[in-house]
């Protein structure tokens, strides 16, 4: 038998039209699917993207009540705020898991421009939202406190989980729904904060979720300010948390 070296004889093979036609339709996908992705996650876009404030409406004594998971849950506020996320955080294990899967760490006004975000360091973990900058900070320690929150979300279908679990951050979101309380046996009272300017023990605010959108790029964004980004010495450190 004649030993035949791997295509010998064999004519070179051109690729054909349609193939040519397949090739270049796979790679026009995967830049829009890349550009997709950078629209649907827009971690660095400049200037302030959430300029307003939430919209906040005590409740009297015909508030509504609702139940989940074993809690007891009254409403205290109706809240409807637009903020970026800053982080996110899951949680899974223990009646407070069950009601609140999710913490958002959220920013509005200042808190939502990147030119400042780059200089803080946020992090979050058992319940705890922290912020982190060198010195001296980027704007006004009590504009980052008045402008920042951390967010016990409780999602109230599943159609809202599914759209918590969809946010990132750098996703601009607007969340309406309830400030609440919550009651669960054997539990202390687990009761939202109603102020943006307090912090420490206390002062996340405890959310029941009618409705939770990711904004598309540019909605409800404030003309970027002269703010620069200047860039200072590292000499000390400061750290903040809201739980």
């Amino acid at each position: 038998m004649e030993g035949r070296t791997l295509g010998e004889g064999a004519a070179p093979r051109l690729l054909s039209v349609a193939h040519v036609k397949r090739f270049a339709l796979v790679g026009l996908l995967v830049c829009l699917c890349a550009g997709g992705v950078a629209w649907l996650r827009p971690d660095d876009r400049p200037g302030v993207l959430a300029p307003d404030e939430p919209l906040q409406q005590m409740l009297g004594a015909d508030a509504p009540s609702f139940s989940r998971e074993g809690w007891q849950i009254h409403a205290l506020a109706t809240y409807d705020i637009t903020a970026r996320v800053l982080h996110k955080k899951r949680y899974y294990v223990g009646p407070t898991a069950d009601l609140v899967p999710y913490d958002f760490a959220v920013g509005w006004g200042p808190m939502s421009d990147s030119a400042v975000l780059r200089h803080l360091t946020i992090s979050q973990g058992n319940r705890f939202f922290f912020w982190e900058y060198q010195e001296p900070p980027p704007i006004p320690q009590d504009q980052i406190i008045c402008h920042a929150a951390n967010m016990h979300l409780i999602p109230s279908s599943g159609a809202v989980r599914r759209a918590l679990w969809w946010a990132s951050a750098g996703d601009v979101v607007r969340l309406t729904g309830y400030l609440v309380e919550a009651s669960y046996p054997g539990w202390n009272l687990w009761r939202s904060s109603l102020s943006r300017t307090d912090t420490g023990n206390g002062s996340c605010e405890l959310m029941w979720v009618e409705s939770c959108e990711v904004l598309p790029p540019g909605a409800g964004a404030a003309p970027q300010q002269g703010s620069g980004s200047q860039k200072t010495a590292a000499t000390n450190s400061q750290t903040v948390i809201f739980f």
